[in-house]
């Protein structure tokens, strides 16, 4: 038989003693097996001056450390935590910078990198918009030096090298698309501007060159 004994409070376990004894039941069921072998627990219960001492004791380490919490140096506890993370701060601010840096330094990288593709693979174009007028982007005229690109297929021209510039600044709004400056198209090839002009006097040079008398054998 297994049972469960509760002990008094403040009671070791300890100071028991545990002893075997032999009863005879006078209550049925128990009373028709006969004598009985029984364990018997005894247990010492402190006096009543023993327990008072002992909640003394509690009650006064209870204070005691109560008092303790209230005198803990929390300013210098405070700012043990606070310094790391003030320490950690800029390091991270400036480490996020750099990743910025350094994603937009590869973007512009990459774009560029598009650009020159589709400029090595360029072809003629006439009638575009914006031929013979200012650069959109610089607001200055066409001269002969400044070579003037379109962007396909919205034929918008412009400078080749505001474009380039353009491209490669940090308020680009695409990150990786060649964006068309006016209309915001995305730009899927360029071309390379040929004015209706030179192509006419290209055509009257050839047609004067046909029109000449052959030489005389």
């Amino acid at each position: 038989i297994r049972s469960v004994v509760s002990l008094p409070h403040g009671v070791r376990v300890e100071d028991c003693q545990l002893t075997f004894i032999r009863v005879i039941a006078k209550f049925p069921p128990l009373s028709a097996l006969g004598p009985l072998r029984a364990l018997r627990v005894e247990c010492p219960i402190p006096s009543a001056r023993f327990r008072t001492s002992a909640g003394f004791s509690a009650h006064r380490a209870l204070l005691l450390h109560g008092f303790l919490w209230l005198f803990l140096p929390w300013p210098l506890l405070l700012v043990l935590q606070l310094v790391p993370r003030i320490m950690l701060r800029p390091a991270v601010l400036f480490g996020r910078a750099c990743l910025a840096s350094c994603l937009g330094c590869s973007r512009r990288r990459r774009r560029l990198r598009r650009l020159r593709q589709l400029v090595r693979c360029a072809s003629r174009v006439c009638n575009v918009f914006g031929e013979g007028e200012p650069c959109c982007i610089c607001l200055a005229g066409c001269s002969s030096s400044a070579a003037m690109i379109a962007l396909l297929p919205c034929k918008h021209s412009l400078h080749d090298g505001c474009y380039r510039e353009w491209i490669q600044s940090t308020a680009y709004p695409s990150p990786l698309e060649l964006l068309c400056p006016l209309c915001r198209r995305g730009a899927q090839a360029v071309g390379l501007v040929f004015s209706a002009a030179d192509t006419g006097g290209a055509v009257e040079e050839k047609e004067e060159d046909v029109s000449a008398p052959l030489p005389k054998r």
